[in-house]
């Protein structure tokens, strides 16, 4: 197939980007073993008539995956969403945790990489690769993927979590992370995660390196 060019492909920029923001808005985003309530919305206009069919049906599946209690029938349904419309993040992230927590880990990370490919601002996707590595034990790799998360949205409680215990297991800490937890403590509601969050800000400013820096 002929790939567009010039005011062709300029225009399907701009409706990818136009459906891209849509989705955030119209889909239910699930991340961390929870799901956001259903979210009902017209389509976006300037579709064509049969992409405009294939998203209303994509989204429909969706919709019915959100209420199947069956993991693995949801799972086949959010497939059936993709595999009609693409170009449907929340419904990648869905099936991505889903897949996680089946601990089919490699399709959940593909799954979490077209997330987070299709919508490049929200810091779920990445989070949630984050967390897929953090299970597996592989602490660095997702400390990298919470970052990333953090690099799309600063204020995003569960990366910062994440990015902080991460430092916390490797014994580690810098001036950075103390950026992070207090922006952390500023966002943080639960009692317990403050009074751990304080006694690593406690753990980290007595750090010989970070003391070192904080004198300049």
């Amino acid at each position: 197939m002929n790939q567009p060019t010039g005011r062709s492909a300029r225009n399907t920029a701009r409706r990818t980007a136009h459906l891209v923001a849509w989705m955030a808005i119209a889909s239910a985003m699930c991340f961390a073993g929870g799901c956001s309530k259903k979210i009902s919305v017209g389509l976006p206009p300037g579709l064509a008539e049969d992409e405009a069919r294939r998203l209303n049906v994509a989204r429909q599946l969706a919709s019915e995956a959100q209420s199947i209690k069956d993991p693995s029938r949801a799972a086949e349904k959010y497939k059936d969403a993709v595999r009609e419309y693409r170009e449907f993040p929340s419904a990648w992230t869905n099936l991505g945790v889903l897949m996680m927590n089946d601990q089919q880990y490699l399709q959940a990370a593909e799954a979490f990489n077209t997330a987070a490919e299709l919508d490049a601002t929200d810091p779920r996707p990445l989070y949630n690769l984050g967390l897929l590595y953090d299970r597996r034990g592989y602490l660095r790799e997702a400390r990298s993927y919470y970052e990333k998360a953090l690099d799309r949205d600063d204020n995003f409680l569960p990366a910062l979590r994440g990015v902080i215990r991460a430092d916390s297991l490797l014994s580690e800490g810098s001036s950075q992370t103390l950026r992070w937890l207090e922006r952390a403590l500023m966002l943080e509601q639960d009692r317990k995660w403050q009074e751990w969050m304080r006694l690593q800000k406690a753990r980290i400013e007595s750090l010989p390196a970070v003391r070192a820096h904080e004198q300049f």
